[in-house]
């Protein structure tokens, strides 16, 4: 044990960098003789002196910061409640207004012990190296050297990946102030990256030429910082509309597709953490900082508490607004935030308001690449990055470590290129910040309780200790990394693909897959991506689309009028009469679900609060087989098929399951407002009519070949994608075969009756015309049915059929459609 103590203790005087050589400094030191050594230890204090020389470090930056620009750099970069506003979609999507505002508490009372236990450490060894110092001095001798070498290497990633997030983030925000005011306008990849490389190159100006200003900036945004929180503050409840206190603190939603709901508050938690991430980037400045064995811990805390209390203020305010969470995860511009504040101001004003988030986040941006060229620089000074000698540089006139900016810098640009190709990509590289940054957590945090419990007589005397109460707090904080550390890496939802993890394909898209496995695509001489989600929209959904100004329209159907209403099994107590939805709870997919539900209850005698609705996405079958609903919106072909396998295998009647259609309750004649469409993009459609007519002629092709011969078409569609060969997507398949349209036609009597509908329901206005047409369709179109209704009626007897038997079939008058269609090439 003695031998253990001297070697330790003898580390802590020696100091060796983390590739294991002796830490030395000779051209880069400065001369004490000369003026810029005096320049800079100029703000020294003798506990920094002290510091710098028991770690071993030569001081070579210039001692700008005090503690109130200590305070603001923390404070500007951490940005809590810019965080909140900005960057809370998982949250929504995984735990909706409710999960986000409660997984917020719950972190940051996790994180508290995280920022207590690295700010002790940022006042034992206040150097810009932070957690891979920190590893390399508290750590078992053992293994001081590879876990400093590791921690360093994890530091750098996870800083230089959160550094390229912020120009990004900036670039974003412009473009989205102007979709607000161009609503045509459609960015791009490259346009994201041009504005990154612009911004990028301001930092790195700002960062070299305006150093020593920077204290003085940081004061000035700590300003705007307050200001702008009581702007948006005050605005959104003066002007907004607001949900009900109930809705706001208790609705949870998982839209993800997680098993349970517990599940999806675990994955949203993430957008909790990124609002509580970063305080350790004033541990990176130590070495700018007057006294900053004091000062920067004070400001870690400091500012970890005052972003804490705007934070709660703000989510909980912001989240009151969040009236329609769909709506808001569907705007245009991508942010949420930007709905919600449409919904108070005019254009004009969410431009202006918009402008507040997207000053302090560029501020935070400067921070960032600040804190990061600092950990790069001083990791280098240790010679733990390649060309260690260049990073390693100080500008001797300057007094900044200019090639580590140049170098972050860099990074950033580089990896703004990847955005070009693929923005999933892109941001699947950035989210390495929070998992890289909770390995340096749970390394330094665990070094210094090993330190602390088997020998407490060797840690360094600090101005800010946490005394008795350390081994409790460095415990608990090092269990809560690991738990953000093991939720970081979940996606928003299952299942998982590369542009998407909610939406996936089912049966009925097989005339889109079976266009593109048999070549039809080819043939017509287009190239066709099938990126999922894919799904076609719904028509209700295509013309409130448009309605709140998005550039589509329907150029053809897939399905006509799938059966669709509120599903439920008989042992719910639910019965055919609407009044029994009272005290239920009821799931929902989206926006207009709710709309539909809160529109029946009003024809029934009812109000929305007397039965809780539950948006649960596409999930709605899981969600009743769990319980955690009573019934939920559902297609005939879709979930009431998955709940009758289900109870099947329970060895139960597939007759349990029962339909309140909406359509018969609602009066409505049809059940057209679920056709499901093939919608685009207006400008495309614009200016290339030749390929939207080949697209179309190929999956037109495709249903012809499905409706001619389902049997072959089901095995070639699992062929191309094997994950729909499941005997449950088979009988989706059978069930949807009565419903696809043979000649891909908008019904022009249905789009008359779902836009009265969305007048009646309040989502379009009087004024609105429906955004469809038919003029792509290069071949002869069916006359509507004469009598559409009747066909309803026999549609049910003939589902009821195939529900009992399975196979393929249609209405005669469909059949004899199909045989037309078949028989005729689809030409212009």
């Amino acid at each position: 044990m003695a031998n253990e103590q001297q070697e330790e203790g003898s580390m802590m005087q020696d100091m060796r960098s983390p590739n294991g050589k002796d830490h030395v400094r000779t051209s880069m030191q400065p001369d004490p003789s000369s003026g810029d050594y005096h320049d800079a230890i100029r703000d020294h204090t003798e506990n920094d002196a002290n510091d710098m020389v028991r770690m071993g470090k030569v001081q070579e930056l210039r001692r700008n910061y005090r503690p109130l620009s200590a305070l603001a750099f923390t404070i500007i970069i951490q940005g809590t409640w810019e965080v909140l506003l900005t960057a809370t979609t998982q949250g929504l999507v995984d735990g909706g207004p409710a999960g986000l505002i409660w997984s917020y508490v719950w972190t940051f009372i996790g994180f508290t012990f995280i920022v207590a236990s690295l700010a002790e450490m940022a006042s034992m060894a206040p150097t810009a190296g932070g957690q891979y110092h920190w590893v390399s001095e508290f750590s078992p001798p053992s293994v001081q050297k590879p876990f400093s070498f590791f921690i360093g290497w994890m530091s750098t990633l996870s800083w230089q990946a959160g550094t390229a997030s912020g120009p990004y983030l900036v670039g974003t925000l412009i473009q989205a102030c102007a979709i607000v005011v161009y609503p045509d306008f459609a960015p791009t990849g490259w346009q994201g990256t041009l504005m990154v490389v612009a911004i990028t190159f301001l930092v790195w100006v700002l960062n070299i030429w305006g150093a020593r200003l920077m204290p003085l900036f940081q004061n000035l945004m700590l300003v705007v910082h307050v200001l702008g929180f009581l702007v948006i503050i005050i605005i959104m409840w003066a002007l907004s509309p607001r949900a009900p206190a109930k809705v706001t603190f208790t609705q949870f939603t998982n839209d993800g597709g997680w098993s349970s709901m517990g599940l999806a508050l675990m994955v949203g938690q993430i957008s909790a953490i990124y609002a509580c991430i970063s305080t350790d980037a004033a541990a990176h400045m130590s070495e700018e900082t007057k006294d900053a064995g004091k000062t920067v811990p004070r400001a870690m805390l400091g500012a970890y508490f005052a972003n804490g209390a705007l934070g709660i203020v703000f989510l909980i305010s912001y989240m009151f607004m969040m009236t329609d969470v769909e709506a808001a995860l569907e705007d245009p511009t991508g942010y949420p935030h930007i709905w919600v504040f449409s919904q108070a101001v005019s254009r004009g004003g969410v431009v202006v308001l918009n402008v507040i988030p997207t000053v302090l986040i560029f501020a935070g941006t400067l921070s960032f690449n600040l804190s990061t060229s600092r950990q790069t620089w001083a990791f280098a000074r240790d010679e733990g990055l390649p060309f260690s000698g260049w990073l390693g540089k100080v500008h001797k006139d300057l007094h900044v470590p200019v090639n580590a900016i140049t170098f972050t810098c860099a990074i950033t640009i580089l990896l703004s290129l990847i955005n070009i190709g693929s923005n999933a990509a892109f941001n699947a590289i950035i989210s390495l910040n929070v998992v890289s940054l909770m390995i340096t957590y749970m390394f330094s945090i665990g070094a210094v309780l090993y330190r602390r419990i088997y020998h407490p007589e060797l840690l360094p005397r600090c101005q800010w200790s946490l005394g008795r109460l350390g081994v409790p707090v460095n415990t608990i904080g090092l269990l809560y990394a690991t738990h953000a550390f093991f939720w970081s890496f979940w996606p928003n939802g299952t299942p998982t693909t590369l542009e998407d993890f909610n939406w996936h394909a089912t049966p009925y898209h097989a005339p889109l897959y079976l266009a593109q496995s048999e070549g039809y695509f080819k043939d017509e001489g287009i190239k066709v991506a099938l990126l999922e989600p894919n799904d076609p929209s719904a028509m209700i959904h295509t013309l409130a689309a448009a309605a709140r100004g998005f550039p589509v329209q329907s150029i053809g159907s897939l399905l006509n009028e799938p059966f669709t209403g509120v599903v439920y099994l008989t042992s719910s107590g639910i019965t055919p009469d609407f009044t029994t939805l009272k005290g239920k709870k009821i799931g929902y997919v989206g926006e207009f679900g709710k709309i539909q539900l809160d529109e029946l209850t009003a024809h029934y005698g009812m109000s929305p609060s007397d039965y809780s609705a539950v948006r649960v996405g596409m999930n709605v079958t899981r969600s009743i087989i769990n319980g955690e609903i009573d019934a939920g919106i559902g297609l005939e072909n879709v979930q009431m098929v998955e709940l009758e396998e289900w109870l099947v295998s329970q060895n139960r009647s597939r007759d349990e399951v029962k339909m309140l259609r909406i359509d018969e309750l609602a009066q409505l004649g049809c059940c057209c407002f679920c056709s499901i469409l093939y919608i685009g993009n207006n400008a495309f459609i614009e200016q290339n009519p030749e390929k939207v007519r080949a697209f179309l002629r190929a999956c037109k092709r495709a249903t012809d070949f499905v409706l001619a011969e389902p049997d072959k078409a089901w095995e070639k569609f699992i062929a191309f994608k094997s994950t729909m060969n499941t005997p449950v997507n088979r009988k989706i398949f059978e069930r949807s075969f009565a419903y696809f349209s043979p000649d891909l036609q908008n019904v022009q009597r249905d789009w008359e009756k779902v836009t009265r509908y969305g007048k009646r329901l309040g989502v379009l206005e009087e004024s609105f015309t429906p955004n469809y047409t038919n003029e792509y369709l290069a071949w002869g179109l069916e006359e509507e049915a004469e009598d559409p209704t009747g066909d309803q009626k026999r549609m049910v007897v003939l589902q009821e059929g195939v529900k009992q038997h399975g196979g393929f079939k249609r209405l005669e008058s469909m059949a004899s459609k199909t045989v037309v269609g078949a028989a005729a090439p689809a030409q212009v």
